[in-house]
């Protein structure tokens, strides 16, 4: 059997650009490497399956229009965001964090943390789930916040939380004030994670179904997530401070068994994948996608 010719396009320009881009999103979603494909998007040949986002030329993309270039290829157009984006007008099959657009079995809802962690999570998605032998990392920081862009929720935060004799070190381009050096990389940031009781991670903004990788990096990481934003069914409300709890924070915080019982604690429902993110269950969809079974 012949590879399926895919293509990616609108995408933002780090993952355009890259020669690596099929690998990358071969890693995103790790049941694609059962399917034989080969990445078209810089020849002269026509694709079967076309992969695009909503980079249309812009930094934020739009949710008007149609995919453009897209309308005649005669290719299967799979549409895929990590943002708080509806599909725009034209596509076959669309993945999306939205709990609100419901298009039957041609949508699938894939939040961010999911092809994240895959992409720099050693362990992938499986990293949350909770192992009985498990080490807790040794915790001797108070808070982290790793982020790109400040809003005044998450100022409002971290003034609270300093107010209330809480270190919290700041590692991304925002409020950068640690003594480490360059804001650390992706990938490398679950160890330093890791150290710390607490990560900020609130949401860019809040949303139905809009849930990213910022609070499955604590997870991850065994630290207790302060969030702010849609707390994905996947996840154990348990598991996560919310609201108001500076003064939760600040009671955990004199006492390490209060946060290594939190941070060890199931962060999924029942310590399991949610169905649609289970191997079988992708697989089933890649399957329904590319219009083929995958390679025995």
């Amino acid at each position: 059997m012949t590879p399926t010719r895919v293509a990616f396009k609108h995408f933002w320009s780090g993952f355009q650009n890259n020669p690596r881009r099929l690998r990358q999103w071969e890693m995103m979603f790790p049941n694609l490497c059962k399917f034989d494909l080969r990445d078209v998007t810089s020849t002269e040949e026509e694709p079967e399956v076309v992969f695009f986002s909503h980079f249309f030329g812009t930094s934020h993309g739009t949710r008007r229009g149609a995919a453009r270039g897209l309308e005649d290829t005669g290719a299967v157009r799979v549409f895929w965001t990590g943002e708080n984006e509806e599909p725009p007008d034209g596509w076959d099959y669309a993945m999306t964090h939205s709990v609100t657009f419901t298009q039957g079995p041609y949508h699938l809802r894939t939040p961010h943390w999911y092809p994240w962690l895959n992409l720099y999570h050693p362990e992938g998605v499986n990293a949350l789930i909770r192992k009985p032998d498990e080490v807790m990392p040794k915790k001797d920081r108070d808070v982290i916040f790793l982020c790109s862009h400040d809003t005044p929720e998450r100022t409002a935060m971290v003034k609270a939380l300093r107010d209330a004799g809480l270190q919290v070190d700041c590692y991304g381009k925002t409020k950068h004030n640690n003594t480490e050096g360059a804001v650390i990389a992706r990938g490398a940031h679950y160890n330093l994670i890791s150290r710390y009781r607490f990560a900020l991670t609130f949401e860019n903004e809040s949303a139905p179904g809009y849930c990213t990788e910022k609070i499955a990096d604590a997870f991850a990481a065994r630290t207790v997530p302060i969030y702010q934003g849609y707390v994905d069914p996947a996840f154990s409300i348990s598991s996560v401070l919310t609201g108001d709890c500076i003064s939760a924070v600040v009671a955990m915080n004199k006492h390490n068994k209060s946060v290594s019982d939190m941070a060890n604690g199931w962060c999924l429902q029942m310590n399991e994948l949610p169905e649609w993110a289970t191997p079988e269950a992708m697989t089933a969809w890649w399957s329904k996608v590319l219009g083929r079974e995958p390679a025995q």
